[in-house]
C-alpha cells in the first residue's frame, strides 16, 4: 500500500467534524444516546482521553494495527478489547501527545517513528465518564511490540482489508443486573463492543469509502 493511500485518508480525516452521529449507529450499544444525556452525565462532565489507530505494514505488504486486550486490573474497562490510549498527563501538550506517550508506554512503539495522520470523531464512553478522541497514524515498518505488563494481557493485529470486510455481530453480556445483546466485531476468539468498536466501524467505513471511490 503507497503513501498515496494514506494522503487520500488524511484529507478524508479532514471531513470529519464533531458529532454525535455515531451514538445512533447499529454498532453502538443499546441505550448509549441516553445514557450520554442523562442528567447526571452532562457532556462537560466528561475528562478528555485519547486513544491511536497506529498502522504498519504486516508480513503480506498491508497495513495493520495493534488492538489490546486489557489486563484484569481493578477498574471499568478491565480485560475488554481496546486501542492503545488513556488519559493525559502532566506534561502533555496535547490529546495527540497523549496517544502517543500511552502507544510508546503500552507497546514500546516509538514515538518519534510515527506518523500523524488524522483524526476520527469523539467518543463518549458512560460507565466512565471519558470523551475520548481517536487519532490514526502510519508506522513506516512494524513495531516490535513491547508490552506493558501491568495494563496490556495480549496484542492482536487487525488488518485494514480485514476491518473493511467486518460484519456486526452480537453477544450476550452481562451490564450490571441484566444480560444485554451488545453489537460489536468478533476478532479472533475476541469480542469488541462498547467505544472501541464504534470508533472501529467509523474508520471502517471511511476505509470502504476510500476504496470505493478507487
Amino acid at each position: 500500500m503507497k503513501n498515496s493511500f494514506f494522503e487520500q485518508l488524511a484529507l478524508k480525516l479532514q471531513e470529519i467534524s464533531e458529532t454525535s452521529a455515531l451514538e445512533s449507529w447499529p454498532i453502538a450499544p443499546p441505550h448509549r444516546k441516553e445514557l450520554v444525556e442523562q442528567a447526571q452525565l452532562k457532556k462537560d462532565a466528561y475528562r478528555p482521553a485519547a486513544v491511536m489507530i497506529c498502522c504498519y505494514p504486516n508480513e503480506e505488504n498491508q497495513y495493520s494495527f495493534p488492538v489490546i486486550k486489557r489486563q484484569n486490573y481493578k477498574g471499568i474497562h478491565a480485560h475488554q478489547m481496546g486501542l492503545p490510549g488513556g488519559k493525559p498527563l502532566p506534561g502533555d501538550d496535547t490529546l495527540w501527545h497523549t496517544a502517543l506517550r500511552e502507544c510508546e508506554e503500552e507497546l514500546g512503539i516509538q514515538a518519534s517513528q510515527v506518523r500523524y495522520i488524522g483524526t476520527l470523531s469523539e467518543v463518549y464512553i458512560p460507565p466512565s465518564k471519558f470523551k475520548v478522541t481517536p487519532f490514526v497514524a502510519q508506522l513506516e515498518s512494524k513495531p516490535k511490540f513491547v508490552l506493558e505488563q501491568r495494563e496490556v494481557a495480549q496484542v492482536y493485529q487487525l488488518s485494514l482489508q480485514t476491518l473493511r470486510e467486518q460484519v456486526i455481530s452480537y453477544q450476550q453480556m452481562q451490564m450490571a443486573d441484566k444480560l444485554v445483546r451488545m453489537p460489536g466485531f468478533q476478532l479472533e476468539s475476541q469480542f469488541i463492543w462498547g467505544a472501541t468498536a464504534m470508533i472501529l466501524y467509523e474508520f471502517k467505513e471511511i476505509l470502504k469509502a476510500l476504496n470505493e471511490g478507487n
